[in-house]
Order: C-alpha cells, then structure tokens, then sequence
C-alpha cells in the first residue's frame, strides 16, 4: 500500500473509532456525523501574492504536522497537471520512489537533479529552480516521472548503496 493511502487510512482509523464511540455505527449515525462537519469544520482558503509568503502561511498553520516541503509543492505541481483520469500511476510511480529515497532522501535528490538541468550552482530557492530549469524541459508529468525521477531515483540510491546493480 502506498504511503498516501496508508496515511489516510491511518488518519481515519481514530476518526473513525471516536464517531462510532460518540454516535454508534449505522446509516443514522453516519447523518449525524456528516451534520457535524457541515456546522462545525470550515474550509478557509488562502491567497498570498508569492511563493514565499504563501510557503511561510502554510508552515504556520501546518505547525503541528510536518513542514512542507519543495518537494511536496513540485509533487502537487506535476501530479496536479495529468490527466485527472490518468493521475494514480504517475502518483503512485512518484510516491514509490519517495519512499524508497525517503523524505530528506527526495529533497537531495532534487537538488541534484536541478543541477544536472541548471549546470551551475543554486542561486535561488530548490522549489523556484527546479521549476525554472527542470519542469520546463518536460512538458507531460508522465515524462517528469519516467524520464526524471524514475532514473534519477535509481542512481541516487545505487549511488548512496541502497539498492545494487
């Protein structure tokens, strides 16, 4: 299972078990837990005029859960432009990896894929580079991952001993 479904599942499973707990289980049950998100959790969204102030809301009011990373912003990027029909393989190909790489692990490996594109030193943010010199050389996310990721991922962790020839 993947790290995504595995993590929602995860999520749900407390969720699931306060809601049976407090309303019982059943089709009644179920209405009466659907009323108490509509009347009690809101949706908020917010618009910041840049990248970094957009990033900074975000950490706030994630504070209590892991810090986004470039990484997960470029995930959404990429992921987010296939094919709504065509979105679960080239997610699934991607979140493989990541889990292979590990999360730190995926951050280093970006930052070594954007200088392979770039051919210089970073000057700016991973997240403003990797967009810039990286995803404008592909143009459909099924490339970023097969042609990107997939190869990089796989010398990344021949090269750290992860995983051998």
């Amino acid at each position: 299972m993947l790290r995504s479904k595995r993590n929602i599942r995860n999520n749900a499973t407390p969720l699931l078990q306060w809601r049976d707990a407090k309303l019982g289980s059943g089709p009644e049950a179920l209405k009466k837990f659907a009323g108490f998100f509509v009347q009690r959790c809101y949706q908020a969204a917010v618009s910041r005029p840049n990248q970094q102030s957009a990033y900074r809301v975000f950490s706030v009011l994630n504070s209590q859960a892991l810090d986004l990373l470039p990484t997960d912003i470029i995930t959404a990027d990429v992921i987010g432009r296939a094919c709504e029909n065509r979105r679960e393989h080239p997610n699934d190909k991607w979140e493989a990896h990541e889990d292979l790489t590990a999360r730190d692990g995926f951050v280093a490996l970006f930052g070594h894929i954007r200088v392979q594109y770039a051919r210089n030193k970073a000057k700016r943010l991973l997240l403003e580079e990797f967009r810039e010199y990286v995803l404008t050389a592909i143009s459909s996310p099924e490339d970023v991952v097969s042609k990107i990721i997939e190869p990089y991922a796989d010398a990344y962790l021949i090269a750290k001993g992860s995983i051998e020839i």
